[in-house]
């Protein structure tokens, strides 16, 4: 089953299908997760904020609720802050 929608100023396009939404205007696809998990930069974490090249990093923890999010999210700010 697919669902659509438009989301944002962008007008990009999210398409659900299960396991993965993309959003085709931009090309950014989002990916499942598993705990302790990294990385730097989109999908989960800002890029070139709030100054060009600037890097956040991002990454989960291991604890799960029961609906399946992480409880344990982390946002790493860029080395200068």
């Amino acid at each position: 089953m697919f669902a659509k929608e438009d989301v944002g100023e962008s007008r990009g396009l999210v398409v659900y299908n299960g396991s993965a939404s993309r959003i085709s205007k931009i090309g950014l696809e989002i990916y499942h997760v598993y705990e302790c998990d990294s990385g730097e930069g989109l999908p989960y974490a800002p890029v070139d904020f709030p100054n060009a090249g600037d890097k956040w990093g991002w990454m989960a923890g291991k604890r799960v609720t029961s609906s399946g999010t992480f409880r344990d999210r982390y946002l790493y700010s860029p080395k200068h802050f």
